[in-house]
């Protein structure tokens, strides 16, 4: 189910980066994350499945 709640954006961005350099490092590859200036602080939406549908691209191509 669900839960929509105001998700700061540049932290959980900036997080999934992180994790996903860490991931890239260890097969060789380069990654850089560049954020948009104007990105919205907040954004409302489910905070937990959006960070997993992120999660799951960044970990695709990171092993493809």
């Amino acid at each position: 189910r669900p839960v929509i709640a105001k998700v700061a954006l540049r932290p959980m961005l900036e997080d999934l980066a992180a994790v996903t350099r860490r991931q890239a490092e260890t097969k060789g590859l380069l990654f850089a994350a560049h954020l948009a200036p104007d990105l919205p602080a907040a954004v409302h939406t489910d905070g937990r499945r959006l960070r997993q549908v992120l999660q799951n691209l960044l970990d695709n191509a990171v092993k493809h």
